[in-house]
């Protein structure tokens, strides 16, 4: 067995070691390799939807119905903009929710975008190595949403405990 693990397999370990029992998300090859890894670390149920936003609502209405942070897992750009919209309703309403995107292995386009500002995300949460919000293409690409959205570069922790904490 290799030592080393990867990327998807340490959010994997981290979501469940955080009490994450349920995610939520449409399937995209982005999201292959994480949703291996979930089935790899065992304990987490991957709850299929048929659309972007629809993924993102059925974790706000987890979070509404438990109390717990809602997961809703989507690739990066145009399926994180599909469930902007929950992420403004649930921030609206005081509910947890973590809206992980994903992009593909070697993609140098960032996952932040204009749509963090425009949907009223509380903060981009960046984890260590994941991305390089800065660079030139990324500040372009949030088209001024980084200068009005807290950027917090956080270990998987770090992050699920700031969520809890809204």
């Amino acid at each position: 067995m290799n030592p080393l693990r990867t990327g998807a397999r340490i959010l994997a370990d981290q979501l469940r070691i955080q009490g994450v029992n349920h995610v939520f998300c449409r399937f995209a090859p982005e999201l292959e390799g994480l949703l291996g890894a979930l089935g790899e670390a065992g304990g987490i149920r991957v709850v299929a939807a048929r659309h972007n936003a629809a993924a993102a609502d059925m974790a706000v209405a987890y979070a509404r119905l438990t109390g717990q942070p809602g997961v809703a897992l989507v690739a990066a750009g145009a399926p994180m903009l599909q469930a902007a919209g929950t992420l403004h309703h649930a921030r609206q309403r005081g509910l947890p929710l973590a809206l992980i995107a994903v992009q593909k292995p070697l993609d140098p386009f960032p996952v932040p975008s204009a749509g963090m500002d425009a949907a009223g995300a509380d903060a981009c949460i960046i984890l260590p190595g994941s991305a390089n919000i800065f660079s030139s293409k990324a500040v372009r690409a949030t088209a001024g949403s980084l200068f009005h959205v807290p950027v917090i570069e956080a270990g998987m922790e770090e992050a699920l405990n700031y969520l809890k904490g809204k």
